[in-house]
């Protein structure tokens, strides 16, 4: 398990499941663009991360959510480095209470597919790993 290191309390850490091709990133706070930006890079320079593998997000524990423009500027970031995420499915999993969170992440689905990444919103940490690893999503 790698940590994210930024000013103060990382926001997420990650954790790469080489066997199972999948990506954890565990927030415990909203990050900033910039951090958010810094700490997807360093998921991206792990030397076990491999393109297209599939992201978890697990945003359970958050209270706030981001701004539409951050989810815009996170989705051109994704779409400049298609490449990196190939074929990739990334699942956001969201508290049930949070609806600002869950609809943010229903944006991120439309706008992350110009990137070639299937992104989706989950209220279920269970349903969100089926969908991650179906054959037929």
């Amino acid at each position: 398990m790698t940590e994210i290191r930024q000013t103060g309390i990382a926001p997420f850490r990650h954790m790469i499941d080489c066997s199972r091709g999948l990506v954890v990133l565990t927030y415990c706070r909203q990050p900033t663009l910039p951090e958010w930006l810094a700490s997807m890079t360093q998921v991206l320079d792990d030397p076990q991360y491999r393109p297209g593998m599939a992201i978890l997000s697990d945003r359970r524990r958050l209270e706030d959510t981001a701004s539409s423009s951050t989810i815009r500027a996170m989705a051109d970031w994704v779409t400049r480095r298609r490449d990196r995420f190939a074929g990739c499915r990334w699942a956001v999993v969201v508290s049930p209470q949070a609806i600002a969170e869950y609809g943010m992440a229903r944006m991120g689905s439309v706008l992350f597919e110009r990137s070639g990444v299937r992104l989706q919103a989950f209220k279920s940490w269970a349903d969100a790993l089926d969908w991650l690893f179906s054959s037929h999503a």
